[in-house]
């Protein structure tokens, strides 16, 4: 991604307050998602998607190569996956002949928080650890 087009980091927050209402309201009134004549559940999907979108397009403290790499690999996973479930409950639906495997509904949702769980991995959890590990592998040289 292209530096300038990330939004500043305090909109991670502001998109996981939007996400958060969003479920809160989800699991709270349990609107009908699939009626689009239903306003409540048009409400959650959008502040879902804009919550979403607002925590992949944001900033990090510091953003460098390191995390500019890290988004590249995210992003390719999680669309290989994305499009690899996506022909499973295809097919899946062919050959049981049952029309409800059918994927539907919040898919961009998805490749959004598969996007998200795989960045954060790959950017802070897993630099973590190899830092750790450095880091004890230079103190028993010493």
């Amino acid at each position: 991604m292209l530096p300038s087009l990330l939004l500043p980091y305090r909109f991670k927050w502001i998109g996981l307050l939007v996400f958060t209402t969003g479920l809160i309201i989800l699991y709270g009134l349990q609107p009908d998602l699939s009626d689009f004549k239903d306003g409540m559940g048009l409400l959650v999907q959008i502040l879902v998607l804009i919550g979403l979108l607002l925590m992949a397009s944001s900033r990090q403290k510091t953003e460098d190569e390191f995390i500019q790499h890290c988004r590249l690999v995210a992003l390719q996973w999680s669309l290989l996956i994305f499009i690899l479930l996506r022909l499973l409950y295809k097919c899946l639906a062919y050959f049981l002949e049952d029309p409800t495997w059918q994927p539907e509904g919040f898919q961009v949702n998805f490749l959004l928080l598969l996007y998200l769980a795989l960045f954060h991995y790959v950017a802070v959890v897993r630099h973590r650890i190899s830092a750790l590990m450095f880091k004890k592998g230079t103190e028993h040289e010493e």
